[in-house]
């Protein structure tokens, strides 16, 4: 969960627990406000070398922790997709080269992942260079990046795929309406080429989610769904009956169009 002001800043994130029989959330635990990893965004479950873990994708599924009870509430025990070294802090971070001063990319604890801003700062001063950055997602066919606010990623049996809907932000038709389709052969990725596949003109569908408990024929088509809404939006009116409702789409993942995401 999490408590946000009217500017939506979270003030307080934590962990609640359903009562069945009270009928009611319980606070379990509160996460200290400067932990480098928490549990945030679209979860995911997957076995990484016989250990089964929840991934948590923000957007991207680069925060993990092991699938227990005990784990989900000790914040020592989640694990960052980072090239810092271990340790590293918001205030006190170093890249991980090796000898040939390749970024090193590992799971970590207690350290931090690098955000879009970090990674900014860094590649201005020289420190680190454009491709190194951890997301370098462009729209296919064209040298026009993809800034992602928020993502859902599942395995797709159908491309034998990790595949991904992500919403843009700051984007020129809707600042949170544009959706893109990408694939990647590795759950962290890369995920480098994405094609647009809905946009809302001057209206708001944020928060995209698949499921993959509804996809047919093996995976060739899935489903996703979003917040439909005039908050965050240039609309002046509404959608009169639909406006802040979940809207579901389906996508063909043989559409010719998607062709340019392919991982080969």
């Amino acid at each position: 969960y999490a408590k946000v002001e009217q500017n939506m800043r979270a003030y307080e994130r934590g962990i609640v627990e359903w009562n069945a029989k009270q009928g009611l959330f319980e606070k379990r635990v509160e996460f200290a406000p400067d932990a480098p990893a928490f549990p945030m965004g679209h979860s995911l479950s997957h076995v990484d070398d016989g250990v089964e873990y929840v991934y948590f994708c923000h957007p991207l599924p680069h925060v993990r922790v092991r699938a227990t009870p005990d784990s989900l509430l000790d914040l020592q025990q989640y694990e960052s997709w980072t090239c810092f070294t271990n340790g590293s802090q918001p205030d006190d971070f170093q890249l991980d080269r090796d000898d040939s001063e390749k970024l090193v990319w590992a799971w970590r604890r207690n350290t931090i992942r690098p955000t879009r801003e970090m990674e900014e700062k860094l590649v201005a001063d020289g420190t680190l260079q454009p491709e190194e950055r951890a997301v370098v997602l462009q729209v296919a066919g064209r040298n026009q990046p993809v800034v992602l606010h928020t993502a859902s990623v599942a395995w797709n049996e159908h491309r034998n795929r990790w595949i991904m809907i992500g919403l843009e932000v700051g984007a020129t038709e809707s600042v949170l309406g544009e959706l893109y389709y990408c694939e990647a052969s590795e759950l962290t990725g890369p995920w480098s080429r994405a094609v647009k596949i809905v946009s809302h003109a001057q209206y708001s569908f944020y928060n995209p989610r698949l499921h993959p408990m509804l996809n047919q024929q093996d995976g060739r088509y899935v489903f996703f769904e979003g917040t439909y809404t005039q908050t965050f939006s240039a609309a002046r009116h509404p959608t009169p009956r639909y406006d802040y409702n979940q809207i579901m789409y389906r996508l063909d993942l043989m559409d010719e169009r998607l062709e340019p995401t392919r991982i080969k």
